[in-house]
């Protein structure tokens, strides 16, 4: 299935873009408010979109997840978020998710690692 997976260059290029991405946004989250509303725009292009019927290029969900969605989360992240008791995402944990996705473990049955 074309665009289902990615050569193994691929995606350690892809990979650390990521991770260079997450660095960014984590490194500069003290200077942006704590929260702030998604403009209507915005919430009508997120809202208008249709699932494709083929994929399409990874690059492309990756701007527009850094341009539509990111600038607006909950804000419990923030260093100053004194909401309700969610905390920060710890760093560990983050580099560590991508470990969980490859393994994709279905819990729910058998006897495993997962």
């Amino acid at each position: 299935m074309p665009g289902f997976s990615f050569s193994e260059a691929e995606l350690r290029d892809l990979g650390y873009q990521i991770i260079d991405e997450m660095a960014t946004y984590l490194a500069g989250i003290q200077n942006r408010p704590v929260w702030q509303a998604m403009p209507d725009d915005v919430r009508t292009v997120v809202r208008r979109q249709v699932l494709p019927e083929q994929g399409q290029p990874f690059k492309e969900t990756l701007a527009f997840l850094r341009e539509m969605l990111l600038p607006y989360p909950q804000g419990n992240g923030h260093p100053r978020f004194a909401g309700w008791v969610n905390s920060a995402p710890a760093h560990a944990g983050i580099l560590l998710k991508p470990l969980e996705a490859a393994m994709n473990p279905n819990c729910g049955i058998g006897e495993h690692a997962g």
